[in-house]
């Protein structure tokens, strides 16, 4: 018994590292965030094959429900957003367009006053000045009672 121990021989070194079951982690700042006050934080030290039974499987349906809703309200308010200005957009193409009409209105009047109109000379500064165009002492406008 001199010869014998109890002891194992040391394991023969391989020429290739053995392959891991999970990926090792890296340490970095998400290993050492580790702290009571959030425990979705203790989720990076989880397994990715035994994380399904930390979470339970009704929190992700409830998540994607959020998810969801959070999204459809987004999808509203882009809509409502949307038909604000292309209800904008309708009442400036309105404005606009009534705008173009009315000046063609008035060209048209115009055009048809100018040229109806019998031409006469422009008149000069100093009966302008004398209030001869707006009926004033001395004017050339007669009144209707006469």
């Amino acid at each position: 018994a001199l010869g014998t121990t109890s002891r194992r021989p040391p394991p023969i070194p391989m020429e290739q590292p053995r392959e891991h079951s999970q990926p090792v982690k890296k340490k970095d700042w998400r290993f050492y965030r580790r702290g009571d006050a959030n425990l979705w934080t203790d989720f990076y030290h989880v397994p990715l094959n035994r994380l399904q039974h930390v979470i339970p499987p009704i929190a992700l349906e409830k998540d994607r429900e959020a998810i969801d809703s959070v999204m459809r309200l987004l999808k509203e308010e882009d809509e409502m957003e949307e038909w604000k200005e292309l209800v904008k957009a309708a009442k400036i193409k309105g404005v606009r367009r009534r705008f173009v009409t009315q000046m063609e209105k008035n060209q048209r009047k115009e055009d048809v006053i100018f040229k109806n109109a019998p031409r006469s000379r422009p008149q000069s500064a100093a009966n302008i000045r004398s209030g001869s165009k707006f009926g004033m002492a001395g004017g050339g406008r007669s009144s209707p009672a006469s």
